[in-house]
């Protein structure tokens, strides 16, 4: 007598698809971009530098996430430029964009690796300049609106967890004050970056 076959498991539905809890970790690098406004003339700050990512979420719909997130890029060494420095320019000090916004992803397919996502939210900004001729030897802190938009994609190296890449871009403008006095001046900044990012989903 031919014994029968052991009943052969049923796939689970829940694999290797972008559904339920989301959690995304992301770090990478890139380049920020600022244009400040105060009382002894316009300076610009730039510098390259780190970017990272922090998000939890749920998905409401089918490849629908939505969401919380904490983005920022840092730049370690600021170029400045502007009125007050002639024609030529200086770097040293640090700076900073960063965002605590509700995000929005949204793989087409949630079976495959591709996305968008975008958030909106609560937008900051921050310089701490060192002792150079033409820029002021103080902290600068702000904030204002924010809002980042990033594509990317991923590829499966478990049930639940991706790895991939992802380009995106952050913008914030608002107002900052001198740790020093009272003065406030409008500034404004963007960051490109480009990360390595793991999710789980």
């Amino acid at each position: 007598m031919v014994e029968p076959l052991p009943p052969v498991a049923a796939p689970d539905p829940t694999a290797h698809r972008h559904d339920g809890f989301y959690l995304r970790l992301g770090l990478g690098g890139g380049f920020m971009a600022s244009r400040l406004e105060p009382s002894d003339g316009t300076l610009s700050a730039s510098g390259g530098g780190l970017a990272i990512e922090f998000a939890l979420g749920g998905t409401v719909a089918d490849g629908l996430v939505i969401g919380g997130g904490l983005y920022a890029s840092t730049t370690g060494a600021v170029k400045w430029k502007g009125d007050s420095l002639g024609s030529g320019s200086v770097s040293g000090g640090q700076g900073s964009l960063g965002l605590l916004g509700v995000l929005v992803d949204y793989y087409p397919d949630p079976k495959e690796g591709f996305h968008v996502q975008g958030a909106l939210g609560i937008g900051t900004l921050s310089f701490d300049q060192d002792k150079h001729s033409g820029v002021p030897s103080e902290k600068w802190t702000g904030g204002g609106g924010g809002a980042m938009l990033g594509v990317g994609y991923e590829f499966w190296v478990g049930s639940q967890w991706s790895i991939g890449g992802i380009a995106r871009v952050l913008l914030v403008s608002g107002s900052l004050r001198a740790e020093d006095n009272a003065s406030e001046f409008s500034g404004k900044g963007y960051a490109p970056s480009l990360l390595f990012i793991a999710t789980h989903h």
